[in-house]
């Protein structure tokens, strides 16, 4: 059998739609404020982009990630990220940055799969077992 990574092999980084709906291993490679233009707009939002890469199974190595809002709160999919990092709930006065410092370089379970509003990405980050 040939190589793989001979580099005479084509490699083609998967889409959203070719990342099947589940649970992943995966390091968290960190998280970076954006902007992004929204369809059918001509200006401008604020995110921010969370980016894992998958570590174990078939699709090893592929860097996966989710746009969310900026602003932190116990009732956004930011909030449910960071709450993942944390290992519980969010209290008022928790530092958004240093848990998000904190988790970057380690192993988590992150759930790939279809958001409340229609969104493929990242709905939940729980500790690696």
């Amino acid at each position: 059998m040939a190589d793989m990574d001979d580099g005479w092999t084509v490699r083609v980084k998967p889409t959203k739609a070719d990342i099947p709906y589940g649970p992943y291993q995966a390091l968290f490679l960190g998280a970076e404020d954006c902007e992004i233009i929204p369809k059918g707009s001509a200006t401008t939002e604020p995110r921010r982009r969370w980016s894992f890469r998958i570590t174990a199974g078939p699709l090893a190595g592929t860097v996966i990630d989710t746009l969310t809002e900026r602003k932190t709160s116990d009732l956004n999919k930011s909030g449910r990220l960071v709450a993942g990092f944390k290992g519980g709930p969010l209290k008022d006065g928790d530092r958004v940055k240093a848990i998000v410092d904190e988790a970057v370089g380690k192993p988590w379970t992150v759930v790939w799969g279809l958001g409340p509003k229609g969104g493929v990405g990242i709905q939940m980050v729980s500790p690696s077992l």
